[in-house]
């Protein structure tokens, strides 16, 4: 990642992700509209740098045809910041804490915040309209409020867990 300006990194972390939980790359507009750039001309400048910096390969006149390259490097070099991984939960019951929790190392590109992050696991199947499946470990940032496209784990009245998007 180094010759990266922070907004660069920050556009191939997006992409990174949104291709990770979509399984396609992001349009120009999806990118625009997530940075609140005014114009496709400054996600095409990003997307330019970041072809030619080698971290994007890119199709002409294909829609979404971003793509990581195959050589990138990991964006973490080291361990990675620690999460407590502080237990699990299935749709419609209280989140099941562990008497002690374990820390889990997750890549600093995959969080917002770290301070307020923390890692349960989906138990069972009943989540699978969110497309979690039994055993899928959920890095959660605690936050009152959330932005559009969020994926989000509501406590109602302490007692029923939900996941909506």
């Amino acid at each position: 990642m180094k010759g990266l300006t922070e907004r660069q990194r920050e556009v191939l972390t997006y992409i990174e992700n949104f291709i990770a939980q979509h399984h396609y790359s992001p349009s120009y507009n999806e990118i625009k509209k997530h940075f609140s750039f005014s114009s496709l001309g400054s996600v095409y400048k990003h997307i330019q740098v970041l072809k030619r910096k080698g971290h994007l390969n890119l199709e002409t006149h294909c829609s979404r045809s971003l793509a990581l390259t195959k050589d990138q490097k990991p964006l973490d070099n080291g361990d990675g910041t620690k999460l407590p991984f502080i237990g699990q939960i299935s749709m419609g019951t209280p989140i099941e804490t562990f008497l002690k929790w374990q820390d889990v190392a997750v890549p600093p590109h995959m969080l917002r915040d770290a301070s307020n992050s923390y890692i349960i696991q989906v138990r069972g199947d009943d989540m699978l309209s969110e497309h979690l499946l039994d055993g899928d470990l959920l890095i959660v940032e605690a936050s009152d409020e959330a932005q559009a496209g969020d994926t989000v784990l509501a406590l109602l009245h302490d007692e029923e867990s939900m996941i909506r998007r």
